[in-house]
C-alpha cells in the first residue's frame, strides 16, 4: 500500500500541473521541465532514480 502512496505523492508533487499554481508543478526538477507530462516525465524520473540508486550502492 505504501508503494502506491509514494507513487501518488511523486505524481502530485513533481508531475501534475496545479491550477492554483497557474498550471505549474509544485516542485520543479530542471531535467523534467521541458518534457511532456505523461509518460515521458515518469520515464525520465524513474531513470533518474535508478541512476541515483546505482551511485549510492557500494
Amino acid at each position: 500500500m505504501s508503494f502506491f502512496v509514494t507513487l501518488f505523492v511523486a505524481y502530485f508533487n513533481f508531475l501534475r500541473p496545479h491550477s492554483a499554481l497557474e498550471g505549474r508543478v509544485p516542485v520543479v526538477i530542471p531535467e523534467l521541465a521541458d518534457l511532456p507530462p505523461v509518460p515521458t516525465r515518469w520515464t525520465k524520473r524513474i531513470a533518474m532514480a535508478q541512476a541515483f540508486l546505482q551511485q549510492e550502492a557500494p
